[in-house]
């Protein structure tokens, strides 16, 4: 759960507002690429974790696809095979799809991944009781219905 706490905010700001008036313009300038670059290292660092990510998820379905191949490949063989009436050929390869589907099934379920969404309005200076309040007046709900049924915040 996201909670701003306002008092916290507020003196933040008025912290930030002092030390402004201190600074000339030059060490403002340098204390504002300090905090961008910090901001990009940290961004480059999400970055490639999420890269990982993705590569693991792509070896995944790269896994799927490659069962469900064979599968549809057995099924295939077994078509072919009834064609001359070898029936322990096709009672072998429908064997063996239904171990390739068992196999689909089973790397499918490691891939899902349980993302909600909660249309709430949310804004800086918010207390913890006001998000909690904020979150409890909206459903949260699975991610395809957040995306199709709620306008992105402005």
């Amino acid at each position: 759960m996201i909670a701003l706490d306002a008092e916290k905010l507020k003196a933040d700001q008025q912290k930030v507002k002092s030390l402004n008036a201190i600074l000339g313009s030059v060490e403002q300038d340098a204390a504002a690429l300090q905090i961008m670059g910090d901001s990009y290292k940290t961004l480059a660092a999400a970055t490639s974790a999420l890269n990982s990510d993705v590569g693991n998820i792509s070896s995944a379905w790269q896994a799927v696809e490659k069962d469900m191949t064979a599968a549809i490949d057995y099924i295939s063989d077994s078509i072919n095979d009834a064609a001359f009436a070898d029936y322990q050929a096709v009672y072998d390869d429908i064997e063996a799809a239904q171990a390739e589907w068992n196999d689909v099934y089973n790397e499918c379920s490691l891939l899902y991944i349980n993302v909600q969404g909660n249309p709430a309005q949310l804004t800086i200076g918010m207390t913890s009781g006001q998000v909690s309040e904020a979150e409890a007046n909206y459903p949260t709900v699975d991610f395809v219905t957040y995306i199709n049924n709620f306008p992105s915040p402005t």
